[in-house]
This record gives C-alpha cells, structure tokens and sequence, in this order.
C-alpha cells in the first residue's frame, strides 16, 4: 500500500519534530504555517505555503492529501477554518491534543522504526476499551491487519483479584463500557479490523499469526501475563 499523502499545519520546532517521527509512516507533501518567520526557518526539505487556500492553488484542488496533520493549540478554529473552505472533516487530525499526548508520540516513533526497517507481521491492541488509542495503531499502521482483543463487557470475573492494588477503582472507572460496534465507527481503516471479542486467551479462538507491533492494556496481572506469554513468541525481529 502506498504511504498515505499528509500536510503538516505548522512548522515550528514541534512540526520539525513531528516529521522525524513520522517520515517513514506517512508521505509528507509540506507545511502549513502562517508565519513568515518560521516559513523562512523551516528550510527546503519540504514545501512551506501561507495558508490551505495557497496550497491548494499550487496544486489545483486537495493535491491528493489524505490527512492534514495539526499541531497548533486551536485546533476546533483551524478545524471550522478548513470545512468552510471544502476540506471534509475525517481529512482534519489534531496530533496536538491527542488522547494521552505522550503515549502517541511514543507510538509515533515506534511506528516509524518498523516501516523504516521493514518489519513484517500484523498488529494488535489487548484492551481496547473505547478504541482511543487502537485508531491510532489503525492509523500509523494503514496496511496492516490490525486485532482488537477486548471483552467488550469490562473486567471478566476470572481475572479480578481483590488484594490487587486499585482493583476496586478500575472497577468503578470501568462500569461505562463500549461496544466493538463503537470502536470499528472510530477507525481510520475498519476493513483492516479484526474483533477479537470475549475473554483473552480464549478469544484467540485458534488464532496464530505473526505481529510487528502489539499494544498490551488490559490493567489487570492476568490478562497482561497471558498477553506477554501469547504475544511475545510470535512477533518478529525487530517487533514490539
């Protein structure tokens, strides 16, 4: 699959640091960014445009893009701004505000060393919970098939142990609960989903594959320990 085309709305020092962290997962085509100063600082590796309505006369229309990336701190302005001017609103991504902002820089980085090295396998997330962080991995991870290992029904009774630190405030915290229905809506890329429901290891239900990454956060000793000893095995070099 060919890398997905992305402009980067703003050039500053955190959209330089953006583009070492996705280079290799995302084709970058150029920056937006309003101000003159930065425009001049941001050199010539990438195109630098003023604003979208420059961009998309310089390449008659969209250019193709599939995603423009956001990094500035109004991001709902800049989202209104671009859907008055045609841009559709699943184009529009804020990696600013993200859910757990350093969690996805982390997965950012990782991403890009597994493209960069071309390691094969699919990816999975073990405790999906509302999909916040599996559309993500959905995204970075566009060719892949990408499991989604939940209950889908909060803690199964198997795996609560009361002498656990926090057990009873992950259960109260846990009591709203989404369905895999609701994660699919989210991902960027549904048809590379699978659903793995039910209570993990069962609901691997004979599944034997190869991975290049994993997301394992399931919050109980059980679940993460039948996770490690399934996952780890089987994800090859240079997975993680």
């Amino acid at each position: 699959m060919d890398k997905r085309k992305v402009l980067i709305h703003g050039a500053d020092t955190r959209g330089q640091k953006l583009v070492k962290r996705i280079n290799s997962i995302f084709d970058i085509v150029g920056f937006i960014e309003r101000d003159p100063g930065i425009r001049n600082a941001a050199g010539s590796e990438y195109a630098c445009y003023r604003d979208i309505s420059e961009f998309m006369r310089d390449t008659d229309g969209e250019g193709g893009i599939d995603f423009i990336l956001s990094i500035v701190e109004d991001f709902n302005g800049l989202q209104r701004e671009y859907m008055n001017k045609g841009i559709p609103f699943h184009k529009i991504l804020d990696l600013r505000h993200v859910h757990q902002y350093e969690k996805h820089i982390l997965h950012q980085c990782l991403a890009n060393e597994i493209h960069r090295r071309n390691v094969p396998g699919s990816v999975a997330e073990l405790g999906v919970d509302f999909g916040d962080t599996a559309k993500y991995i959905n995204l970075y991870f566009p060719d892949r098939t990408c499991y989604l290992f939940d209950t889908f029904r909060g803690f199964d009774k198997r795996d609560i142990d009361p002498t656990q630190a926090r057990t009873s405030e992950l259960l109260e915290y846990y009591d709203v609960r989404s369905t895999a229905g609701d994660v699919l809506d989210k991902m960027f890329y549904p048809e590379k989903c699978v659903v793995k429901e039910g209570y993990f290891p069962e609901s691997l239900d004979g599944l034997e594959d190869r991975f290049a990454f994993v997301h394992i956060d399931c919050d109980l000793y059980k679940p993460i320990t039948a996770g490690l000893e399934y996952f780890y095995p089987r994800l090859n070099y240079g997975g993680l």
